[in-house]
Parts: C-alpha cells; structure tokens; sequence
C-alpha cells in the first residue's frame, strides 16, 4: 500500500513540473520569437581605408547615443527612424566622419577610416 500511494505522488509531482516546463519553453520560445522579428535598421562594419584591417572599439555617435564596434568591427543601432540620418564616427588616431544614411543605404554599411 505504501508503495501505491508513493508511486501516485511521484506521478503527481512529475507531471506538475513537465507542466511548468512546458509553459516556462513555450513563454521562452514567444519571447524570442518577439526579438527575432525585431532586426537593427542600421548595421556595418568599420575598417581601415588603406589596409582593410576590422577595428574594434570605434564609437559611432547617432542621435545623441553611443555604440561601439565589436572585436570584428561590426556594430548595429536599433533605429526605426526613416528619412536622412548622421553617424559621427571616431577612433584615436583616426579622422572622424560623418556618415550620411537615407533610406536607400540603410543596411549592411562599410565605413572606411582614415588614419592622421
């Protein structure tokens, strides 16, 4: 009898926590789905203009926030403005520029830095 009312409790609880797991996956899974849809308006990669070489930690000003490439050179705004923007891009040793985004180069940009 004891093993009996033991083996209903553990069936009890086991199917309890299979339940909160499956509702704790499915609020996981609409969350990313909810972020997956959300995609950066503007993205690129930032690189030297004579050598081509990827550089990490430049700092690219857009409406008044500051973003920072990557170890790979990448960055990406979360921006759904439309119409014209300017990214103000600087690193040490670099000249800064001005990037002129509209809607027609809004994407993947290749912005190219001159050293002093």
């Amino acid at each position: 009898m004891k093993k009996i009312i033991f083996s209903l409790i553990v069936c009890c609880l086991a199917s309890s926590l299979y339940a909160k797991n499956k509702e704790a996956v499915a609020n996981e899974a609409s969350a990313h789905a909810v972020v997956s849809n959300k995609l950066p308006a503007l993205s690129g990669v930032v690189v030297d203009s004579k050598t081509d070489e990827i550089l990490a930690g430049v700092k690219i000003l857009h409406n008044g926030r500051e973003y920072y490439t990557d170890l790979n050179g990448m960055f990406s705004i979360d921006n759904n403005s439309t119409g014209k923007d300017v990214l103000l891009v600087s690193m040490i040793s670099y000249e800064e520029k001005a990037v002129q985004i509209d809607d027609k180069t809004r994407g993947n940009l290749i912005i190219k830095l001159k050293q002093f």
